[in-house]
């Protein structure tokens, strides 16, 4: 088990990659606005041993200088990282992205979660302020409108 620190420079940003491999799994995140592999390497370690190989695990973090409370380990299917170059081995690897609890709920969707991220969720950005996940409910009886029972 050990780590790989490495970074992919583009023209308007530099993002740093820190990736834990284990025999069962390899665990992986991104910053690309923090060279901090001491945070990186802590979320790394803090990944529980039983992570979906379907669907989005949260789990939290100890206190750290980001303030973040959590983290969200995804497997491949929900993210792009290293695609193309390692295919037969992706289908073990995981990111984990610190986050704050009320960014994602962990039973978002493989759509939902990659429109979040492109969208409305900078999670590659460590300092960041936290963008609140919302689901609006509204029904309106007289008129026989509204969002239906799920909202």
């Amino acid at each position: 088990m050990g780590y790989y620190f490495f970074q992919h420079k583009l023209p308007k940003a530099t993002y740093s990659y820190s990736l834990k491999t284990a025999l069962d799994r390899d665990v992986l995140t991104v910053s690309e606005d923090a060279n901090d592999r001491k945070f990186a390497a802590e979320i790394l370690d803090q990944a529980p041993p039983w992570l979906s190989p379907s669907t989005p695990d949260i789990y939290t973090l100890a206190n750290n200088e980001y303030g973040f409370t959590h983290a969200i380990a995804v497997p491949s299917t929900y993210h792009a990282c290293l695609k193309g170059q390692l295919e037969s081995k992706r289908g073990k690897l995981f990111l984990c992205m610190p986050i704050y609890q009320c960014e994602f709920s962990g039973e978002e969707t493989e759509s939902e979660f990659k429109e979040m991220m492109t969208r409305m969720v900078p999670v590659f950005r460590w300092r960041r302020d936290a963008s609140p996940k919302l689901k609006v409910y509204f029904d309106n009886p007289r008129i026989g409108s509204g969002a239906g029972k799920n909202g």
